[in-house]
């Protein structure tokens, strides 16, 4: 009976031993029992279904760690596109200002040019006018007193000068 009991029993405390440590997360332990009975290929499947629960964590382990490479890869692919957008975003804004600004620009450059056209054709016009009354006057120049003479003559000089210095700045 003793013999029985060393046969059958301490295997089987073994082999409830090492179920205890599997289950503990321990899946390198194997059973070494020098059974040829059931006891024994018990055992030895028991080390086989161990082995294989080890390939498939491995397997598994290696190939999360694989996925969460991968998943790292494509997230900084995702950031630096991102990023790339933001900067494309921040440039249409920019551009869109800069448009804007010019657009705005324009009128206004447009909207000043218009009266200053009218501001030099009218100077122009006055300086021809002035030069018209120069030459109208010539012939008369004798009948005219010598105070009277000087005045219209500084006169039309003022007058000349102011009218280039209208077109000079109205041009600019």
């Amino acid at each position: 009976a003793l013999a029985v009991a060393r046969t059958i029993s301490q295997p089987i405390v073994r082999l409830t031993q090492a179920a205890d440590r599997m289950k503990q997360g321990d899946l390198l332990h194997r059973i070494d029992l020098d059974q040829h009975n059931e006891i024994g290929a018990l055992a030895e499947s028991f080390n086989e279904m161990a082995e294989r629960v080890h390939a498939v964590i491995t397997n598994l382990d290696s190939l999360v760690e694989a996925r969460t490479l991968e998943l790292a890869q494509k997230n900084d692919s995702l950031e630096a596109t991102l990023r790339r957008l933001h900067e494309a975003q921040q440039q249409l804004i920019l551009q869109e200002k800069m448009a804007s600004l010019g657009g705005l620009t324009a009128g206004i450059a447009h909207e000043i040019k218009n009266p200053l056209n009218f501001v030099n054709n009218f100077a122009e016009l006055a300086a021809d006018l002035s030069r018209e009354l120069k030459q109208e006057l010539e012939p008369q120049r004798d009948r005219l007193d010598a105070k009277t003479l000087k005045f219209v003559d500084e006169l039309l000089s003022d007058i000349e000068l102011n009218l280039s210095k209208i077109t000079e700045h109205g041009k600019r």
